[in-house]
């Protein structure tokens, strides 16, 4: 075996590993009677901060849109974290923090460090990873697909998601493991899905 497919197989068992681990997490939800994909803790508008008066967020939200790119593998991370108490996870809103604050773009960190501190209270996390979440959905990224959900890979699909037991997927049915992130017509975070044994 090559270092080049050594490397592949490794990627694979990784993207597998976390796939198997968010497919969990749904399947847990789902037999608490919980329905998957409805976070509970959205915060209905970025203009309420526990009462308070918040800055304008407008600038912040095109920010967030200009460095969509930048969270890559955090979005699905910080709606987990939103989709239950049960699933919250500091860990998200952490690095979604870390990343904005190492950005060469010291103006977007000013702008997101006026309205988000990061803070080890958990409570403060879960309710700034739901402003956060809201925020990002107004910047106008986008979640596509639910796990457990059908598809066919078509020829947009399959620039979306990566098929893990596929090498050519085209025109094959496949379940949503992970859903995509998309901002226009930009995959800013890719989905996976698994080929159904048809």
């Amino acid at each position: 075996m090559t270092s080049t497919e050594i490397t592949v197989i490794i990627i694979a068992a990784v993207v597998g590993l976390i796939a198997a681990i968010l497919l969990v997490i749904v399947l847990i939800k789902m037999k608490s009677g919980g329905k998957p994909g409805v976070p509970e803790y959205i915060v209905q508008k970025p203009s309420d901060y526990n009462g308070a008066v918040q800055p304008d967020c407008s600038r912040l939200i095109q920010m967030l849109a200009d460095h969509a790119k930048d969270f890559e593998g955090l979005y699905e991370s910080v709606y987990i974290s939103c989709s239950s108490s049960e699933a919250f996870d500091a860990d998200a809103y952490h690095e979604w923090s870390g990343r904005v604050n190492m950005s060469p773009d010291k103006a977007f960190a000013a702008e997101f460090n006026a309205v988000f501190a990061d803070s080890q209270d958990p409570e403060y996390c879960r309710s700034r990873s739901a402003q956060l979440l809201s925020l990002i959905e107004m910047a106008g990224i986008k979640r596509i697909g639910e796990a457990g959900e059908k598809l066919v890979i078509d020829e947009a699909n399959a620039e979306r998601f990566t098929c893990l037991n596929s090498q050519d997927p085209l025109g094959k049915s496949c379940t949503i493991v992970k859903p995509v992130w998309i901002y226009g017509s930009k995959v800013i975070e890719p989905g996976v899905a698994m080929a159904d044994n048809t």
